[in-house]
């Protein structure tokens, strides 16, 4: 990717990988949505129920992640005791 001797980076280089405005981690959860309803059911109509219910889910889950401060979710699992920390959590995440 070395142009005239400059290698070029993307503009924004701590920006996480996208597909189609979401990222990875909500790509996740409609993908595991779609392998619910593509392999589990029976009928069409349970299939395109399971998967109109990913959408939504999915949509939520984005709208919620996008309307909290970074490191809401892990400072939740935090206090929660769901995840232990292995050193202090990053400054960002100790108030909110």
């Amino acid at each position: 990717m070395a142009t005239n001797g400059y290698i070029s980076i993307n503009k924004f280089i701590d920006q996480l990988p996208m597909v189609g405005n979401w990222e990875m981690d909500i790509i996740i959860v409609f993908f595991v949505f779609a392998y619910i309803g593509f392999f589990i059911p029976e009928s069409f109509t349970a299939t395109i129920v399971i998967l109109a219910l990913g959408m939504l889910i999915t949509s939520l889950i984005n709208k919620l992640k996008k309307s909290k401060v970074r490191g809401f979710f892990k400072h939740i699992l935090y206090m929660v005791g769901i995840k232990k920390t292995k050193t202090f959590p990053p400054s960002y995440m100790r108030y909110f």
